[in-house]
């Protein structure tokens, strides 16, 4: 036997010095060889030798056979080594017991010694083969481990800035918006919400695989997750001037009950699957009944396209886990496929089948089957129009048929007569036909893009060929990224208003019940698990928690929560600190984060259920580990709940009615009152800031000029000498520098759009291309984005420069006078101020812009921290707000920090 390891090790226990030698002269050559002549040697022997196969005889002195085996059977370390007997006793019940010992084969003497060596040689191998598969499944393991932990911190670290998306835009969604911010904020916080929920699901693959994806069962709208999908995918359809065509049916007016989360999940996928092979054409999205009764339904959902087609041998392969049709596709149109793989693992879980037909160059459909229960009640009348505008005339106007056919479908649902025509021609033909019959339409629903005649030229004619007597409304549909000016175009030949494509049901709704003057019924339904932010501060109301997070925006979007139900908060920034705020005060509850500095969340519930009487002090996880066994790694660290990041307000909520014990004092407490955030903090924009539409910022920051402020002032501190590592950078020719360079212009490109710095963002995106191009093209854009970021940088450097001479003329009367601040005003201001940043409170700026005249008419000597305190208030900085606001009391020789009145 050949083999590329060290020899194998065979021990041979027998007394007989003549076998002996014949089973050393055959074994020896292959392998290395021990010999024990007694039981009691070849127990020492075998342990110490760790043999890979034991040759046992059972007649031997001191201990016989089946003692050793049963004996060596019994010992952790020795229990696995394959042991042969080898024995004169031809009789089966030895053979038998000896099997029943643990013996792995018996052989009576006198033996063959070649049937001996070929069943050592047998059993060597499977040993050998046994151990590399425990070195194999150990490797596998740490692999996994290693996964698990990646998924872990993956999962951790895009969770964090998700919670401040979604967090702070349900924030914004409750304030006083322009419709179209509102509708903006809206489309972000929803499709946040997706992604945060999708991002987890391709994160925990192997919690799928494992069978422990649990699916809800809520009542939903299948509208909802078709609107969802003309929102989610409007903007790449127009880009790529692919129509998005969804088939709404009278199963969208019903309530199901299921998972609408991993609906869209699917539909989503397939339908940026079709989307990323389509190039031109159409995809349309169906959904049929195949099967109903009163309580439930088979629904049969199909995605089709237009794309570049599959081959049958590309279809077998499709839906497995990280492939694609083959390599020349993965190549030019990228992704693994697994979108497609966790949809046909979600249909399975969902009881249904999913399945695809495509032929090369002509187009893909998927088709899925799911059936749901579904509650046939009040929902009947959420799309359905008023008494007065029944069987209402409309003219549907659209050069695609599958356009046509689902705006028929839709409108007919609504309860609506319509008609349908393929060009402006037709449409005018059909008009004037039903003005000569007596019976006009009433609506007209035009497409704008149309060959020969479009939807303005069409909506011209049907202005000149009606008559007084038949007056009728007009809605344009076209593509999102024109609405201005089609609207700008549609009113001056009388049409009414204007819809986005892919259309949504419950907007299109909307828009025919108010073009007629009519209030929509009850489009969308306010969910049944909202909870009121009232009905929970009658119960919470003037509760003490302790909110214990280290990061800036995360603590604000908590604090907003908890302020809204009339929490009093206060803050700690790390575990240590939370463990001395708790041992010098009372809380409620406890707010925990998990991963911290100084000390992590784990460690200082540990350190606080040490503490006298806080083993029932409420503590909950609040934080953004969402892994399997994450809640339990908390409770075991002596937690009693746990949220995941984002935060969900339901769930917060809900865990603080739970969790915070009844006493008195607790009740409907009204939040407190939040002052008018300042929009103009002094600093006056000229109406032309080279390189800066800060017109535009304004509208985007709600017109707060403070903010806008620090954003510049921080893109000047941080990009300030950005010009030169670029050109270092790319020049260098090294590809680390060149990688650290294009995350450099990528970061800068992004920073640009959000300061509205046009030409600075043009030139970066225009460098971030170059560089992947010749070295003209890389010379050329870097020359152009040098210009441009000088030229913003120039304009920042402009502004702090009448700021400090703003603030040189307002100080230069007193700069030798210590004593002409106003005490009885600073005091009680900056011990507001100290409060409020111990809190982390977001009244912080307000205050700060109180005080801060007060402190201007103070000596020259203070004017540096003032201006320190207000970039880091600027900066939520409250850590290092807080050490400096001591200076500057110090230097006032003011004395308010233990002040908690």
């Amino acid at each position: 036997m050949s083999t590329t390891t060290s020899k194998a090790k065979i021990v041979i226990a027998e007394d007989s010095p003549g076998n002996i030698k014949i089973l050393v002269e055959m074994l020896a050559a292959e392998y290395e060889i021990a010999i024990a002549t007694d039981g009691l040697e070849a127990l020492e022997v075998v342990t110490q030798f760790q043999p890979d196969v034991l040759l046992l005889d059972i007649e031997m002195p001191h201990l016989n056979g089946f003692d050793v085996c049963m004996r060596l059977k019994a010992k952790e370390e020795t229990r696995d080594i394959p042991i042969i007997f080898l024995t004169a006793r031809d009789s089966t019940h030895d053979e038998a017991m000896g099997l029943a010992h643990g013996a792995i084969d018996y052989i009576t003497k006198p033996f063959n010694p070649f049937a001996v060596m070929a069943r050592v040689n047998n059993q060597v191998l499977i040993k050998r083969q046994r151990e590399e598969l425990q070195r194999i499944t150990a490797q596998l393991r740490e692999v996994n481990q290693y996964k698990s932990e990646f998924i872990a911190n993956m999962s951790h670290e895009i969770r964090t800035p998700m919670n401040a998306i979604i967090g702070l835009s349900d924030l914004a969604l409750r304030m006083e918006l322009p419709p179209k911010v509102r509708d903006y904020l809206g489309k972000i916080s929803h499709s946040s919400q997706s992604l945060l929920r999708i991002i987890n699901d391709i994160l925990d693959f192997s919690k799928i695989d494992a069978g422990k994806l649990e699916l809800e069962q809520a009542p939903f709208l299948l509208r909802d997750a078709f609107d969802h999908l003309a929102d989610m995918f409007r903007i790449q359809t127009t880009e790529k001037h692919i129509e998005l065509i969804l088939c709404y049916s009278d199963e969208c007016r019903y309530e199901l009950i299921g998972d609408l989360l991993r609906l869209e999940q699917i539909l989503m996928n397939l339908v940026g699957n079709a989307l990323k092979f389509t190039e031109e054409g159409e995809i349309e999205i169906q959904v049929t009944t195949l099967q109903e009764s009163p309580t439930r339904v088979d629904l049969q959902f199909t995605v089709r396209d237009t794309g570049i087609g599959m081959s049958e041998s590309a279809l077998e392969m499709l839906f497995q886990a990280f492939s694609q049709a083959d390599s020349s596709v993965t190549r030019r149109y990228g992704g693994t496929g697994l979108g497609l793989s966790i949809s046909k693992k979600l249909v399975a879980l969902m009881g249904g089948t999913i399945d695809v037909s495509s032929t090369p160059g002509q187009g893909s459909a998927f088709r899925f089957t799911i059936g749901f229960d579904r509650i046939i009640g009040d929902m009947d009348k959420d799309l359905s129009i008023p008494d007065e505008l029944e069987r209402l005339k409309a003219l549907v106007v659209d050069d695609n048929a599958t356009a046509r056919r689902a705006m028929e479908k839709v409108l007919a649902m609504f309860g609506l007569a319509p008609t349908v025509v393929g060009s402006g021609k037709e449409a005018v033909a059909a008009f004037q036909q039903a003005i000569a019959e007596n019976a006009p339409f009433q609506l007209v629903l035009l497409d704008w893009l149309m060959p020969e005649m479009d939807g303005i030229q069409t909506a011209q004619h049907l202005k000149e060929h009606n008559i007084p007597e038949s007056p009728y409304q007009t809605l344009l549909l076209g593509p999102y990224d024109r609405e201005e000016q089609l609207r700008s175009q549609g009113k001056a030949v009388g049409v009414t208003d204007y819809l986005p494509k892919p259309v949504n049901c419950s907007i299109l709704f909307d828009k025919i019940m108010n073009t007629f003057g009519r209030q929509a019924t009850k489009t969308i339904r306010r969910s049944k698990k909202t909870i009121h932010a009232a009905d929970v501060m009658a119960k919470i109301g003037g509760a003490q928690v302790l909110l214990v997070e280290d990061n800036a925006i995360n603590r604000q979007v908590a604090l907003e929560l908890l302020q809204e139900v009339g929490c009093v908060t206060e803050t700690a920034q790390d575990g240590r600190e939370a463990v001395i705020k708790v041992t010098r005060n009372m809380y409620d509850i406890v707010l925990m984060d998990i991963q911290m500095p100084v000390m992590d969340g784990y460690q200082a519930t540990r350190r606080i259920r040490e503490l006298p009487g806080k083993d029932t002090l409420p503590i909950v996880a609040m934080t953004a580990h969402a892994m399997t066994g994450d809640r339990q790694k908390s409770l075991q660290a002596g937690m009693n709940d746990h949220i995941t990041k984002p935060i969900d307000r339901r769930q917060l909520y809900s865990t603080l009615v739970k969790r915070i014990a009844p006493r008195d004092g607790l009740g409907m407490v009204p939040p407190p009152g939040k002052p008018e955030m300042p929009r103009n903090d002094g600093l006056d924009f000229p109406q032309n800031l080279p390189g800066l539409d800060w017109q535009t910022a304004m509208e985007r920051l709600a017109g707060n000029r403070r903010v806008y402020r620090s954003l510049l002032t921080e893109f000047h501190k941080d990009y300030a000498q950005a010009a030169r590592q670029v050109r270092d950078g790319l020049l260098s020719k090294q590809e680390e520098k060149t990688l650290a360079v294009t995350r450099l212009i990528h970061t800068i490109k992004g920073i640009a759009g959000n300061i509205s710095a046009p030409r600075l963002y043009n030139a970066a995106l225009t460098l971030e291309k170059g560089i992947a191009g010749s070295l003209e093209e890389m010379v050329s854009g870097m020359d152009s984005f040098e210009e441009a970021l000088a030229e913003v940088l120039e304009t920042i450097s402009q502004l702090q420069r009448e700021e400090r001479g703003k603030t040189n003329h307002d100080s230069s009367d007193v700069t030798t006078m210590a004593t002409t601040i106003n005490e009885d005003a600073v005091f009680p201001l900056m011990r507001k101020l100290s409060r409020e940043i111990g809190l982390g409170a977001v009244e912080t700026q307000d205050t700060f812009d109180a005080l801060k005249p007060h402190l201007m008419s103070g000596n020259k000597g203070i004017l540096e921290t003032i201006k320190q305190l207000e970039e880091q208030i600027d900066r939520i900085d409250f850590s290092a707000a807080s050490a400096t606001l001591c200076a500057l009391a110090k230097a006032l020789d003011m004395d308010f920090g233990n002040d908690k009145s």
